[in-house]
């Protein structure tokens, strides 16, 4: 049980890790700079898929659909998701935590190739990421929490396909 206490953190170091990956291997950056792009936004929409699969609230997928679209935070909405899976079987969390992960190591060699700002980025986002975290204090649905995120994720997908962020 103590385990799960480094879940969070380990989800965490894939985004750490991207970073490193971008800093070690900076000549492979510029010709992999599309794949990972294209690798992000099709893990962010397997997220928001599966998300949707465990949600049972229409209402809050279509609420998440408007803000994700229009806040574009993330890694909150990782956060949102890893606190569902916590709250929901071990096999769920195990599920998640290795895409959000895996998510981090595209996310974090991509923002390591821009010029400046990746020390602030960094603490944002682990920022971001942590604060969903308070909610394992309370009594939360996990099935809200699946649909609140499902509709984050995707609006940010829709977002990003939209203005060709990929």
């Amino acid at each position: 049980m103590i385990w799960k206490f480094f879940i969070p953190l380990i989800c965490f170091l894939g985004y750490f890790f991207g970073i490193v990956l971008a800093k070690i291997s900076p000549e492979e950056m510029a010709p992999g700079k599309k794949y990972f792009k294209a690798f992000k936004i099709i893990l962010i929409l397997l997220l928001g898929a599966l998300s949707a699969y465990y949600g049972k609230y229409l209402l809050f997928i279509i609420l998440g659909l408007v803000l994700g679209y229009f806040i574009p935070a993330l890694y909150f909405y990782l956060g949102l998701l890893l606190v569902a899976a916590f709250l929901s079987s071990s096999e769920l969390l195990v599920m998640f935590s290795s895409l959000i992960f895996i998510f981090g190591l595209p996310s974090g060699s991509l923002d390591a190739s821009k010029k400046n700002g990746l020390a602030e980025k960094f603490v944002l986002n682990l920022i971001l990421f942590s604060l969903p975290l308070l909610l394992l204090l309370i009594d939360t649905n996990a099935s809200f929490l699946y649909s609140l995120s499902s509709g984050l994720l995707l609006g940010r997908f829709i977002r990003m396909c939209a203005s060709r962020e990929v």
